[in-house]
């Protein structure tokens, strides 16, 4: 797989005997007028390196809130985040962008695929900005399509694909930079239910073969077999629901 710049903050191999994520006690408010709402209220949570962890609760439940701490794209009002075994908080906006790009992959809903691009360019785009050129980019991208069953796709436009081949055109962007994490939000909220699974099983496939950690947000019981284990957040902390695996 492609490497990155040797700048990023954390190893591209983390030490495995190492949690990929720890959260101690981390809460998160947001004022809106004179009321201030506290969405998380000393959550914690530990995923092991491997592991397929989703999160449920109802919308507007903090799901997303807590999943963009992880990806540090917010920071919490208190706690602690730790990324194999670095502890986030203290970290510089440039140092946080550049761990974003080097370790962790996004899988969003509604794909954010880029207009005018096809597959492959869509896949190639995250390589490139890492510094990768475009020949090894290239070679990069045809293979995770293919590892994601879209190869001879990779010239087509994603605005003429299905939303389950979209989704999986995500993913490979995901991938595009081997990220030991990954995190997606609702990934099957625009698919049917047989698309949806197997975009699930690629997801739990990836986290035992390559050891990805993959934590999820959904409220689509459907899929809970794909995880090992399942949490629900519940009046702002995470509450073990179940073992699916």
């Amino acid at each position: 797989m492609a490497t990155v710049s040797s700048t990023a903050p954390l190893e591209r191999v983390p030490n495995s005997a190492i949690d990929a994520v720890r959260l101690e006690h981390v809460t998160k408010s947001y004022r809106r007028g004179e009321h201030v709402e506290q969405v998380l209220r000393g959550v914690d949570l530990s995923v092991a390196r491997g592991e397929c962890v989703y999160l449920l609760g109802p919308s507007g439940c903090g799901k997303t809130t807590l999943l963009s701490i992880i990806g540090c794209v917010l920071r919490p009002d208190s706690g602690k985040v730790e990324l194999f075994g670095t502890e986030v908080g203290g970290l510089a906006e440039a140092e946080r962008s550049a761990l974003r790009r080097s370790t962790i992959g996004f899988v969003f809903q509604r794909f954010h695929l880029l207009r005018g691009l096809t597959a492959e360019e869509n896949v190639m785009l995250p390589l490139i900005l890492a510094g990768v050129s475009r020949r090894a980019a290239r070679r990069q991208a045809r293979r995770l399509l293919e590892l994601v069953g879209l190869e001879g796709r990779a010239d087509q436009d994603p605005r003429l694909m299905s939303v389950g081949q979209c989704q999986r055109v995500a993913i490979a962007r995901a991938l595009a930079c081997d990220p030991p994490l990954l995190l997606a939000d609702e990934p099957t909220a625009s698919l049917d239910a047989q698309t949806g699974a197997k975009v699930m099983r690629l997801l739990r496939e990836l986290a035992k073969t390559r050891q990805h950690t993959v934590i999820v947000v959904t409220h689509d019981r459907r899929i809970l077999e794909y995880a090992d284990r399942v949490f629900e957040l519940e009046a702002g902390r995470l509450v073990e629901a179940s073992t699916a695996a």
